[in-house]
Formats: structure tokens, sequence, C-alpha cells
């Protein structure tokens, strides 16, 4: 990550995150509706930032049916593989970027530019979990369902974090330019 840091320039936030928020449209406009098509609206694991229980997965894997997981697995998953190093990579470098252009040189920052790698690393768990649920269903295991949701958990506030963050920097950012006019 300390390589990237070279690469934390406006220009190449704003191409990193057209791209990645190009990946993200597609999931929210095309595959995500689809599957909830397929689910008859019971909310897929990844848009559960609070958690799901085994009860809910058994669920919503019964109601999508054979053609819903092999949908799941075949376009869902595969957009949601390039989207977690997308975001992790887009997200640090907005982060290193304010952190420079902000001056904010203490050690606290040192650990919260790496927000969107944590959130980006937690999804790719969450991923390899649903990948496990819809190839084992009907035998999920409980155990293996509520150690994914604490993922999806973990995933879902360190994301929220990351954008609260990046709004109070964007917020700094306009009173400094204001400041300076």
């Amino acid at each position: 990550m300390e390589r990237l840091k070279k690469y934390a320039t406006g220009r190449n936030v704003i191409i990193s995150f057209i791209v990645t928020y190009t990946v993200y449209a597609i999931m929210i406009f095309y595959t995500i509706p689809a599957l909830l098509i397929y689910s008859k609206g019971i909310i897929l694991p990844d848009m559960m930032p609070l958690g799901y229980n085994a009860e809910h997965i058994h669920n919503l894997l019964t109601e999508l049916g054979e053609e819903g997981r092999t949908y799941y697995l075949t376009h869902q998953l595969p957009i949601d593989f390039i989207y977690p190093l997308l975001f992790a990579l887009s997200g640090y470098l907005c982060l290193v970027y304010f952190q420079y252009k902000l001056h904010l040189k203490n050690a606290i920052w040192s650990v919260i530019v790496f927000l969107p790698v944590i959130a980006g690393t937690a999804d790719y768990i969450e991923n390899f979990g649903i990948i496990y649920f819809l190839n084992a269903f009907p035998d999920v295991q409980d155990g293996t369902v509520n150690v994914n949701s604490v993922i999806s958990i973990i995933k879902s506030m360190t994301t929220t974090l990351y954008f609260i963050t990046l709004i109070i920097l964007i917020g700094k950012s306009i009173i400094n330019f204001f400041k300076k006019s």
C-alpha cells in the first residue's frame, strides 16, 4: 500500500471513483434487482448491514431456487469479486489524497486510510461465505452463517466509517478553500 501513495492524485482518485461506482451501478441496477426477483423480495445477505441469521439464509436460498442460486454464482458474485478491490483501492487513494492535501500527519490517519481496505477484505470474506451457502444448500451450517453475518457487519461498519470520514474530509477541504479565498 505504501507504493500506492504516489498515485493518490486528484485525477487518479476521480478515475478510480468512476470505475468503482460504474461496477457498483451494474450490481445495483442489474444483478441485484434480478436476484430480488428470483428471491421474491427476500433481502440478500450483502444488503443487510446489521447481519442475518440461518433462518434468513435458508429462506433466501430456498426461494431463489436452483436457477436463482446459479444466477447468484454466475452473475452477481463475479462482479462482486471485482467491486471490493476497486472499492478498497479507490477509497484508499481518496483518503491518502485528503491526508496529504489537508496535512493530516498524526498516527490515527495512518490507520483511517485503511478503512476501505478492511471493508474490501471483509467483502471478499463475505462473498466466499455466500459461495459456501450457495454450494452447500440445503446443508448450510448455522455456525458458518453466524460467522459470515459478523463479517457482513464488519464490512458495513468500516464502509460507513469510511464514508463518514470522507464527508468530513470533503467538508474540511471546502472550508479551507473558502478560508483561502
